[in-house]
């Protein structure tokens, strides 16, 4: 067959080139597509379209204890969801560690809301012993207790105490006050069998990252409230504590893991943007009195220097301090938001390191 005039076949290195080029535009579009498919379906299937995507409240209060709704119209179970976006993001032995439960054992409590999973750890030690309840993050909306099981685990062996780490209902379904009510019942519950397991009602603490810092703040609130129990400390790691501010006007860094625009969705999801909620004491701590706060425990806050979240984290250290609460509030520079979770980063681990000497010292 007669060769077209002016057509040269490609050569060997020619071929090899563009394919290599080509399999690295698909393994780029692979890895932004996986690690952004958990975002994208939040935002896309519940800021966008919230009344044809989110269920109706009665759904099913087993399941929707266990699982939370992603775009699309599909129920995904939220701990395999979220070990498949860390595989994508952080490789797979870090999110195999991540998501690992560190020998917890689980207790489902029943509340008004449905039933709650519990990690207990420590549980088999034969003396009484104080208790710690820790809450997870995801701006009430995402995440799991598994990637705090490490520190969890960590404080119940070298101090010697129990721990416990709440899975608490999520937003959309579950939206505010759902949370605090639920968790509060599980505290509770805790204490009122403090006999049969071994704990010393009067030394508690509770403590919680970004979300579950602003959950452990309003616990302290709530307790000093209704008088039911009397935490001794509170432990505040890169907390969420004023859901009224403008996301979209206010500083953010760019290394910072939480967009304004993040933020607003998961305001929408938790309070239905309500401005006049948004300033109650129990979703913001930052509007509580000066005599409410003087009632609750000693604070240690943590802020990231890289967080969007660092300027109401130090503020209310502040109005802890203006109201005669003993209150710490370190900032670690450079650190992005939820640092504590990577331990190989030397911020998480001075500031992992601060909050057990915390808590042991305190309970």
């Amino acid at each position: 067959m007669a060769r077209r005039k002016g057509f040269e076949p490609p050569t060997f290195w020619f071929v090899a080139k563009h394919s290599i080029r080509l399999s690295y535009r698909r393994v780029c579009r692979k890895i932004v597509y996986h690690s952004l498919r958990e975002k994208a379906s939040i935002i896309f299937g519940i800021y966008f379209f919230p009344r044809r995507f989110i269920p109706a409240r009665g759904y099913n209060r087993e399941r929707k204890a266990r699982r939370v709704w992603l775009g699309g119209g599909v129920w995904l179970d939220r701990e395999k969801n979220l070990r498949k976006g860390l595989r994508s993001q952080m490789g797979w032995r870090l999110a195999e560690r991540l998501m690992s439960d560190h020998g917890a054992k689980t207790r489902v409590v029943e509340t008004a809301h449905g039933p709650v999973r519990v990690l207990e750890f420590g549980f088999g030690n034969p003396a009484v012993t104080p208790l710690y309840a820790d809450f997870h993050g995801g701006g009430y909306v995402v995440q799991s207790p598994k990637p705090g099981s490490a520190f969890c685990a960590a404080l119940a062996k070298q101090a010697g105490i129990r721990v416990v780490s709440v899975d608490y209902p999520l937003a959309p379904q579950a939206p505010h006050p759902a949370q605090i009510e639920s968790t509060y019942e599980v505290l509770r519950w805790y204490l009122k069998h403090a006999d049969g397991l071994r704990i010393n009602p009067r030394r508690v603490g509770v403590g919680g990252q970004s979300a579950g810092g602003n959950l452990a703040a309003v616990i302290c609130l709530t307790a000093a409230m209704r008088g039911d129990f009397s935490p001794r400390l509170q432990v505040l790691n890169n907390p969420w504590l004023d859901l009224s501010a403008d996301y979209f006007a206010r500083r953010n860094p760019f290394t910072s893991l939480l967009s304004n625009r993040t933020l607003h969705m998961l305001n929408v999801c938790y309070i239905g943007d309500d401005p006049l909620l948004a300033r109650n004491p129990l979703v913001s701590p930052v509007y509580a009195p000066p005599e409410l706060l003087a009632k609750t425990p000693p604070a240690l806050i943590l802020a990231a220097g890289r967080d969007s979240l660092r300027g109401e984290a130090l503020r209310y250290g502040e109005l802890l301090r203006a109201a005669g609460v003993p209150a710490e509030a370190r900032e670690y520079p450079g650190m992005p938001h939820g640092f504590t979770t990577f331990t190989f980063l030397r911020g998480a681990r001075e500031a992992n390191a601060a909050m057990g000497r915390f808590i042991v010292e305190g309970l």
